[in-house]
């Protein structure tokens, strides 16, 4: 697992900055063109663009993981801790990756990061999945961990020093999966899928919104592109129309997936 951060992006800078005083990550070497940092084995990539655009990364260095601490944008102003698995539902690519593609899930890995940040979350702040959105699209399975939701300084700071911790804690902490879901409805924040990682340790793949269901052809593609493959598919089941209910169901029989209603 490599964690990565991104001087074009000034959380990300300063969970990085955290990482370096309280962590002891120090500079060790730079590896086609990636500035690398290291606190015993643990290691932090350095990369110039916005992490959305990192497409170039399965090139540049090998791992079975990599982690973007990153910035976490909110229209509600909700301050948050976010973890999510990246990819393109729909045509719109206008946050990187590439159109109607989506990368390679890290549930396991993805369920650890989102209990090491409910350890280590803060009054009034948020800890939750996204559902799956945004690039980069690359092979290598990877996933974000995210700060933000306020114009508050002072508290956008001690987020960036829980997700610190919490990202430094994931290297030697793996939550074991109950079992591997794929995520069908509920909102951009997926609350009951949220609730079933945190509560029962389900670990969850990639997360369709309910805004996204048109695309239900590609359920195979996300059933499929995750280093753990699902057992079973949980459908989120008042936040769809029958209509959109009867097409996942259709879909996750053709692939052999069983379904349970959240």
């Amino acid at each position: 697992m490599i964690l990565v951060y991104s001087k074009a992006n000034k959380t990300s800078m300063r969970i990085a900055d955290i990482l370096k005083e309280q962590f002891g990550f120090a500079y060790f070497d730079e590896v086609n063109g990636l500035r690398i940092f290291k606190s015993g084995e643990k290691e932090l990539a350095e990369i110039n663009v916005p992490s959305m655009d990192a497409d170039f990364l399965d090139s540049a260095t090998k791992t079975d993981c990599f982690v973007f601490l990153y910035s976490h944008y909110s229209t509600a102003n909700v301050p948050a801790m976010t973890v999510h698995p990246e990819g393109n539902w729909s045509g719109d690519n206008s946050i990187g990756g590439r159109p109607h593609e989506l990368g390679f899930a890290s549930p396991g890995r993805m369920l650890t990061a989102l209990h090491m940040l409910n350890k280590n979350r803060l009054a009034g702040v948020d800890v939750t999945y996204e559902a799956t959105h945004h690039g980069p699209t690359i092979r290598t399975p990877s996933f974000f961990m995210e700060v933000g939701g306020t114009v508050d300084e002072n508290l956008i700071d001690r987020m960036c020093g829980a997700l610190a911790r919490a990202a430094f804690d994931m290297f030697d902490v793996r939550i074991q999966p109950k079992q591997v879901a794929l995520g069908i409805g509920g909102g951009h924040y997926p609350t009951k899928f949220t609730g079933l990682a945190i509560e029962q340790n389900v670990a969850f793949s990639h997360m369709m919104s309910k805004y996204n269901v048109p695309r239900l052809e590609m359920i195979h593609e996300a059933a499929s592109k995750s280093d753990v493959q699902p057992s079973v598919a949980f459908i989120e089941w008042k936040s769809l129309k029958s209509p959109e209910r009867n097409g996942a169901i259709e879909e996750l029989e053709k692939i052999g997936l069983p379904y349970v209603r959240v």
